[in-house]
């Protein structure tokens, strides 16, 4: 298996585990290990780290884009009221 599937792979996996369970690097770090010896792919790291990083990265997308939504969001609500305030 190359990189890149063992990596399309493993965010696929996990990516189907519900949310509460795929918050925190250690939650990361303990799917790695599980997938560790699943993925065969060549690296020249420590495969379960290479899939700690891989998950950990998306962790940290995710709250950037849950961060940016909810921006959104309140941006949105506030027009909203300046909107409903200034008619």
């Amino acid at each position: 298996m190359t990189k890149d599937d063992a990596q399309k792979l493993a965010l696929e996996r996990w990516r189907k585990l519900p949310l509460m369970e795929r918050q925190t690097h250690k939650q990361a770090q303990v799917f790695a290990a599980s997938l560790a010896d699943e993925l065969d792919f060549r690296t020249m790291g420590n495969e379960r780290k290479v899939i700690a990083a891989w998950l950990i990265r998306d962790i940290e997308k995710t709250k950037e884009a849950t961060a940016e939504l909810d921006a959104r969001e309140q941006q949105h609500h506030a027009e909203a009221e300046d909107g409903k305030s200034a008619a």
